[in-house]
């Protein structure tokens, strides 16, 4: 049964702004979700032009959960990232894997993602799907939890988590190299000191040589640091390895 009753709105802001750093802002977002019923919390901030998530913060993959979903490339299919991607996406939703796998209509990846992610105790996602104050980009915060607390949500309790969800998606920010709670490695990994360095004078206009100059480094270890940013980045060129640290605020 969800616990709804525990705290106010009133209540749930203050214990957010009272949050000093992000890990404990994060740590003080799960206890709201546990509080309203829900068993896991995932927030995910994209750019409008993007499909993939700038960053994310999730509670609710295990690591052999993860590692599978991982090598078997479900992020393609994944029933929240999926729906955005296509442009079918609402601004609030139910999805249950179990619906939708009785439903039909289902490529075999998907129907394997699903008995994945159901395996893993994944079958109920709320979804908010929330436009940022800049207007360029937005959030989606999702709430994971039984059929019979979803159901509240989609009923009762609508109005109320929204602006739950709202405060949420105002108050969490991306995992740190000192928070990394609820990181997802597979979608970027943290930067070296040196990687920052030399995305950071790229990001300045500046030339390999001149980088290494400046950092008293060779050319050579200025195109290795660059390659393993865009790896970490998950970029395809130094351009968009630059734009999504900018954008992640890793430089």
């Amino acid at each position: 049964m969800t616990k709804h009753k525990a705290a106010s709105l009133f209540e749930i802001l203050a214990r957010l702004q009272k949050s000093d750093d992000a890990g404990q802002r994060w740590e003080t977002c799960l206890g709201i979700a546990r509080e309203l019923g829900a068993d896991a919390l995932n927030v995910a901030k994209f750019k409008d032009s993007s499909p993939a998530p700038l960053w994310i913060r999730v509670s609710s993959h295990e690591k052999g959960g993860l590692e599978t979903y991982v090598a078997n490339d479900y992020m393609s299919v994944d029933p929240v990232l999926l729906p955005r991607a296509n442009g079918t996406m609402k601004a609030f939703d139910h999805i249950s894997l179990e619906h939708d796998l009785k439903a039909g209509g289902l490529s075999q990846k998907q129907i394997e993602c699903y008995d994945h992610l159901i395996a893993h105790g994944q079958s109920n996602y709320i979804t908010f799907r929330l436009r940022d104050e800049d207007e360029e980009g937005e959030t989606l915060v999702v709430f994971l939890c039984s059929g019979n607390v979803a159901e509240v949500f989609k009923t009762r309790l609508k109005n109320h988590v929204s602006v739950i969800a709202n405060l949420i998606a105002l108050h969490v920010v991306p995992p740190t190299p000192k928070q990394p709670t609820g990181k997802i490695p597979f979608l970027y990994d943290f930067l070296s000191t040196r990687e920052k360095d030399v995305l950071s004078h790229l990001a300045q206009g500046m030339q390999n040589e001149q980088i290494a100059h400046a950092l008293g480094i060779s050319e050579v270890t200025v195109r290795m640091h660059t390659s393993g940013a865009k790896k970490k980045m998950n970029a395809t060129t130094r351009a968009q390895a630059i734009a999504l640290a900018l954008s992640r605020g890793l430089i």
